[in-house]
């Protein structure tokens, strides 16, 4: 049997599956970095505040700015809430359209600033924010009755399913530091630990059956988990020449300390053809591996920014470089033998990035002394690479967020909306099953597909003062 000679009732299903193997394709984002935003006005201003004077988000954003901070919160945090739709369509013959809406709750920030007059001069913050964080769970199941197998009459029962199950959470918990080196200058620095775990769990199952007669089976499982600690350092000087301000922050990349993984690898079929020969073949490829080391790489970066205030209006501009991360092994399992041919498999879980250079542009405009109206847009491209299996959102993103500041019952209250777009052309791959070279149990034949994603969030934030604001709001 060759199963790339399947009727037409079933392939839609198999084509799903297939697609579906993208990993993380609705909310990951896992080759972007500035997808999620902190603070208060900083989210509302997409982050555009490297060169502002602004909140506690300055001891993620440019921590020398947090001397210079008009707003002294002792508490800073805040929430979102995501609606994220993805549509996937496909044609090239398998006209397949594929969309997935979901609500959740996105990552969100707390910063904690001692006050400014007991360390002499010194600013000391601690802050605990989310860098990373989905959960995504995607299955499809199809049981028909036209089946061809091959070695068979062609109305076969068939019945298939497939499961995707991704999990990442990274988590950055950080010292801060700053001081004032005069009224124009100001530096500062944050160590950061950080905690990353992910796991992801790949099951497609196909299945076939004559009645009292005889069936075929494939099988494929691809699985991995792992965690991994690390610590990184970023620094940062911030200009006040007001109304002009202007900073640049340096991240450098991170220390990868220690951590744990295991994999697992599944791979078997029962009464197919996959050859091509005319005798159907039976195989079995298994391994599980745990206890392996882990590693994780960020890279470094640079970012600059300034901001100008002109009455009530304030203009902000900020970019970063993201260098490139070279292919690494997350995690390195050791070369395993299948139980049946003895060909040998290697299951390496990689990473890495491109470099990424993104930008954007904020504005402020200050009603009254209680009320403050914001704007941002900003590029998020991405640092995808086809050749690491584990970033796979391959398109440019772009940001656009509008909502408002105001302060009521003696707290900075900031409410807001966010709205995120992108997409992108890509070849998907139908082999299913591929053993020593073999063609596959699906086909060799891909097809072309679009991706059209959308994020609207709903964007809520607030902050204890402990002394009241001084200055200007801008610059």
């Amino acid at each position: 049997m060759r199963v790339r000679n399947l009727r037409s009732s079933s392939i839609p299903f198999i084509i799903s599956a297939c697609v579906l193997l993208i990993p993380g394709i609705l909310s990951a984002q896992d080759a972007h970095y500035w997808t999620l935003q902190y603070g208060t006005r900083a989210e509302l201003l997409g982050g555009m505040v490297v060169g502002s004077i602004k909140d506690l988000s300055s001891t993620f954003y440019n921590p020398g700015a947090a001397a210079y901070s008009i707003d002294q919160g002792l508490l800073l945090t805040t929430d979102a809430f995501e609606l994220t739709h993805l549509d996937l369509h496909a044609g090239s013959g398998h006209r397949i359209d594929i969309s997935d809406t979901r609500l959740s709750k996105a990552p969100g920030m707390f910063a904690m600033r001692f006050p400014f007059d007991v360390f002499g001069g010194n600013q000391i913050a601690f802050s605990y924010l989310t860098r990373q964080s989905f959960e995504l769970e995607l299955s499809d199941k199809n049981i028909s009755s036209w089946w061809d197998p091959g070695w068979g009459t062609g109305n076969e029962n068939f019945s298939g399913e497939f499961r995707f199950y991704e999990y990442l959470n990274e988590t950055w918990v950080g010292a801060s530091w700053a001081k004032k080196l005069s009224d124009r200058m100001a530096l500062g620095a944050t160590l950061y630990g950080i905690y990353r775990s992910q796991r992801m769990r790949i099951q497609t199952i196909l299945r076939g059956a004559q009645v009292d007669g005889p069936g075929a089976s494939a099988m494929m499982i691809r699985e991995y988990s792992y965690w991994n600690a690390s610590m990184l350092l970023k620094a940062g000087a911030a200009f006040d020449y007001r109304p002009l301000a202007f900073g640049v922050a340096l991240t450098l990349p991170n220390l990868s300390l220690f951590g744990d993984g295991k994999t697992y690898y599944d791979n078997s079929v029962v009464n197919i053809d996959i050859d091509g020969d005319g005798t159907p073949d039976s195989y079995l490829t298994s391994d599980f591996q745990e206890g392996l080391s882990s590693t994780y790489r960020t890279p470094a970066s640079i970012a600059v920014g300034t901001s100008y205030g002109y009455r009530t209006t304030t203009f902000h501009f900020s970019t970063e470089y993201f260098g490139m991360v070279k292919m690494f092994d997350i995690l390195e399992p050791a070369s395993f033998r299948s139980q049946t041919t003895g060909d040998t498999f290697s299951e390496v879980v990689t990473g890495g990035m491109k470099g990424v250079f993104n930008l954007g542009i904020g504005l402020d405009r200050k009603f009254s002394e209680g009320f403050s109206l914001y704007c941002g847009f900003t590029t998020d491209k991405s640092g995808w690479k086809e050749e690491v299996n584990t970033n796979i959102t391959s398109w440019d993103l772009y940001h656009l967020n509008l909502g408002g500041a105001f302060r009521a019952l003696d707290i900075d209250w900031t409410l807001g909306l966010g709205y995120s777009w992108g997409g992108d052309d890509m070849n998907i791959d139908l082999g299913f099953i591929d053993d020593s070279g073999s063609s596959g149990i699906i086909g060799e034949d891909g097809f072309s597909a679009r991706t059209e994603y959308t994020k609207l969030k709903v964007i809520l934030g607030f902050a204890f003062p402990t002394r009241e604001q001084e200055g200007t709001e801008g610059g």
